[in-house]
């Protein structure tokens, strides 16, 4: 077992480094999975390293199972808390709920159904300790990046790599989990501006960075990863890739930083021709979902992608 890792110096006792908030709705299982994820994450820290994380989960009025999956771990998890909305509020203001009540210097968004690498989160909490960048962007573990190593440069000029490397990479963490981030960038009023893009976390805290040049820093190490078996997204924009190229104009335009996004967008469709071409497999990795009405509106929308091109 690798050496315990320790609250930063000079830290206030009472002080948090990390909320991790979790909003949740209707998926019992996988919140389930996930926070026994953390829990064995800290099963092998030391005590003082813990007390720094807090984890703010909110049950957006579930019908399923989830508030008992969440009372009972609360009992065994102790800085766990769980908001439960009286009425479903919508994803972001259930979102923006977790964040209001954060006492972590540090905020990390993260997805219900999305599970922790062994190791991976002890890892990024000595970065955050470091207080040497400002964001953090993660990838799922499962997404093969396109370079090695790790990236640390400002907001600028992470864009500028990612459009000369490859533009999906400013995608790609569009993943509510790829992202930890110090409070402050996050504005809720902005965030709540682009509710109707499904990417107003990403559009708030781009423009937070950018208005600081903020550090970024893209661990060379994984943190997470996305379940084969991922449930359908509630909600989705009306066409994905023209919301995907609708947010990388806007990102081009404030960064001022010229974005392929055609380049972008081909590669998001080779992905998916890559799947189809193995029907088999394909079914296979998704075949808890053929039970679930709300998955054939998604695929639907996932096939437009193959078709629809916006210049």
């Amino acid at each position: 077992m690798p050496d315990p890792i320790h609250a930063p110096a000079g830290m206030p006792a009472s002080g948090k480094l990390l909320t991790i908030t979790i909003p949740t709705y209707n998926r019992a299982t996988y919140v389930e999975k996930l926070l026994n994820s953390l829990q064995w994450e800290f099963d092998r820290m030391d005590r003082g390293t813990v007390e720094q994380v807090e984890i703010i989960t909110a049950n957006n009025n579930s019908t399923d199972q989830t508030s008992l999956v969440l009372e009972r771990i609360k009992k065994e998890l102790s800085n766990l808390e769980v908001i439960t909305q009286p009425r479903n509020v919508g994803p972001y203001e259930n979102m923006l709920s977790c964040m209001a009540q954060a006492k972590g210097r540090w905020i990390w968004l993260h997805g219900d159904d999305d599970i922790s690498v062994p190791l991976g989160f002890a890892a990024l909490l000595r970065i955050l300790q470091k207080d040497e960048a400002d964001y953090v962007i993660l990838y799922d573990k499962n997404f093969k990046r396109p370079f090695s190593g790790e990236f640390r440069g400002s907001i600028r000029e992470f864009v500028r790599f990612c459009s000369e490397k490859e533009p999906y990479l400013l995608l790609e963490h569009s993943l509510i989990t790829s992202n930890v981030f110090k409070k402050e960038l996050l504005d809720p009023q902005e965030m709540r501006r682009w509710n109707d893009t499904d990417y107003g976390h990403l559009y708030s805290l781009m423009r937070g960075a950018l208005e600081v040049n903020a550090r970024v820093c893209v661990p060379e190490f994984d943190v997470f990863h996305v379940p084969e078996e991922r449930p359908p997204f509630e909600c989705w924009p009306k066409n994905i890739d023209e919301s995907w190229c609708d947010y990388l104009r806007w990102l081009s335009e404030k960064s001022g930083v010229e974005i392929d996004t055609n380049r972008a967008m081909e590669y998001t469709r080779s992905r998916l021709k890559s799947e189809l071409r193995h029907p088999l497999r394909f079914v296979r990795k998704n075949y808890l979902n053929l039970f679930r009405p709300g998955a054939y509106p998604f695929l639907f929308k996932r096939l437009m992608t193959l078709f629809y091109k916006k210049n």
